[in-house]
C-alpha cells in the first residue's frame, strides 16, 4: 500500500486548526453581504491541496469514521430540504454554511492524519491558539481594557464600569470564553499525558482558574463533571477507586472550605420562569424549543429556524433572546427527533473512538485520550452555555479531530506509515 504523507512539513492543517479560534467577528475583511477571514481562506487552501494530493479520492478507514462522514453529508442534506419550510433565508444559508464548513473540515483534518503524533501535533497547535486567547483574557482582567470589543452602553457598564473582571479575549461574550478555556483545560491534559512536559499542567491551571473568572455557571459544571470522570476511568480498580473517592472528597472539602461563598454564587440558580432572570428565560427558550418541534410534527422547523420562530411564534417568554442556549434542544428544534438521534449516536461514536483510542496505545496514550473523552463526557453540559454553537468555527474543527481520533483508532494511519 502507498503511504500517504503526513502533515509533519505540511503546515495548511495546521494553519487551519489555529485561525479558527481566532474569531471571525475580529479578523475579517467586509466584502458587501460576505466576508473574508483567515478561517475561510486557510479553509479554501486545505480542501484544494487535500483534494490534489489524493487526487480527489476520500480515504475513510473505520466504521465509525463512515459514520462521521455519512452523518455530517445527511446533516447538510435536511438542511438543504427544509429550505422548502423555511421562513428566513438569511438563518438558513449562515446554517447551511457553517454545515458545509463541518463537513470540510472533517475532510481536511483526517485526511492528512494517519497517526496519533498527527493527533498530538493538531492539538499542540489548538492549544497554542486557546493560550493566546487566555493570555488575552488575563490582560483583560488585570487592566479592563478590551481591545476586540466594541461594547453598547449596557455592556459597557458591565464589563467596564462594575467591579467585575470578565475576562471575553475574542470571543463574544464570557460564555463563550467559557467554553474555549473548558476545552483547553482538557486538551492540555491530553498534551501532558501525551509529552510529560510540565508546561502544559501550568496551562491546565490557568485555563482552569479562566474559566472560572468567566463566570460561565455550566461550563464550570461541566469541568467538575469531565474531571470526575477522568479520575474514574483512569482509577477504575477496585482499590485504586476507593482512593480516588477518598481524594475527591478531600479535595471537595478543602475547596469549599477556602471558595465555598463565591462558588455558590456563581452557581446559584433561578429556574422560575416568570423572575425574569437569565435562568427563567433559558428554562423559557427550551420549553419554546420543544413547542416548535411538536410543531413541526417532529420534522423540525428547518435549518437555523428556530431562532426566526422565537422572533414570530413563541409561546413561552424567553426575554427577547434570538438563540436557544442549548445545542441539544437547538439541534432538536431544528433537525427534527430523527436525525437528532442520528447526532447522538455520532456523538457517542466520537466518545467510543477515545475509548478504543486509549487501548490502542501505550498506559500515557490511554490517559491522553481518556482526556478527549472526559471533554466530550463534560460538553454535554457545557453544550448549553453558549446562545449557539453552530458558529462556532474551532468547535468543527475540534469534532473533525475527533473523527481523525477514531481513523487512528484502528490502527489504519499506523499501517500506512509501516507499509
Amino acid at each position: 500500500m502507498k503511504m500517504r504523507n503526513t502533515f509533519k512539513h505540511n503546515y495548511i492543517p495546521c494553519l487551519l486548526v489555529f485561525v479558527s479560534i481566532l474569531g471571525s467577528n475580529v479578523l475579517s475583511y467586509g466584502t458587501g453581504s460576505f466576508q473574508i477571514t483567515p478561517f475561510r481562506i486557510m479553509l479554501l487552501l486545505g480542501l484544494v491541496f487535500t483534494i490534489g494530493k489524493n487526487r480527489g479520492r476520500i480515504y475513510i478507514a473505520a466504521q465509525s469514521e463512515k459514520y462521521s462522514y455519512y452523518t455530517h453529508i445527511l446533516w447538510i442534506t435536511i438542511a438543504a430540504l427544509s429550505i422548502l419550510w423555511s421562513i428566513d433565508l438569511g438563518r438558513w444559508i449562515q446554517n447551511m454554511y457553517f454545515l458545509v464548513c463541518g463537513l470540510l473540515c472533517v475532510i481536511i483534518i483526517t485526511e492528512n492524519i494517519n497517526s496519533k503524533e498527527d493527533i498530538l501535533i493538531l492539538l499542540k497547535v489548538f492549544n497554542w491558539g486557546i493560550i493566546l486567547q487566555a493570555f488575552i483574557g488575563v490582560y483583560e482582567i488585570v487592566t479592563k481594557n478590551y481591545m476586540f470589543k466594541e461594547f453598547s452602553v449596557s455592556e459597557y457598564y458591565t464589563f467596564v464600569v462594575s467591579d467585575e473582571r470578565l475576562p471575553l479575549a475574542m470571543m463574544s461574550n464570557p460564555n463563550d470564553f467559557g467554553t474555549l478555556m473548558f476545552f483547553g483545560f482538557f486538551i492540555s491534559l491530553f498534551c501532558y499525558f501525551q509529552t510529560k512536559k510540565k508546561l502544559y499542567v501550568i496551562l491546565c491551571g490557568i485555563e482552569g482558574i479562566l474559566l472560572f473568572f468567566s463566570s460561565s455557571r455550566a461550563n464550570i459544571l461541566a469541568l467538575f463533571v469531565g474531571c470526575a470522570a477522568l479520575l474514574f476511568m483512569i482509577y477504575r480498580g477496585k482499590a485504586k477507586r476507593w482512593l480516588y473517592y477518598l481524594v475527591c472528597v478531600v479535595c471537595v472539602m478543602i475547596f469549599l472550605a477556602l471558595y465555598g461563598e463565591q462558588l455558590s454564587h456563581i452557581l446559584s440558580f433561578n429556574f422560575n420562569i416568570r423572575a425574569g432572570n437569565s435562568d427563567s428565560v433559558r428554562i423559557g427558550l427550551l420549553l419554546n424549543g420543544i413547542n416548535f418541534l411538536l410543531r413541526s410534527f417532529g420534522v423540525g422547523v428547518g435549518a437555523g429556524q428556530a431562532s426566526a420562530w422565537l422572533e414570530s411564534n413563541a409561546v413561552y417568554f424567553h426575554g427577547g433572546a434570538i438563540d436557544m442556549h442549548n445545542w441539544w434542544i437547538e439541534i432538536l428544534a431544528n433537525y427534527g427527533v430523527i436525525f437528532f438521534i442520528i447526532y447522538l449516536i455520532y456523538y457517542i461514536n466520537l466518545m467510543l473512538g477515545c475509548k478504543k483510542c486509549g487501548k490502542t496505545y501505550d498506559k500515557e496514550s490511554r490517559k491522553a485520550y481518556l482526556s478527549l473523552l472526559a471533554a466530550l463526557i463534560g460538553f454535554v453540559i457545557a453544550a448549553v452555555s453558549s446562545s449557539s454553537n453552530m458558529i462556532k468555527e474551532y468547535l468543527w474543527v475540534l469534532w473533525a479531530i475527533y473523527v481523525g481520533v477514531q481513523k487512528i483508532s484502528t490502527g489504519f494511519g499506523d499501517e500506512l506509515l509501516k507499509t
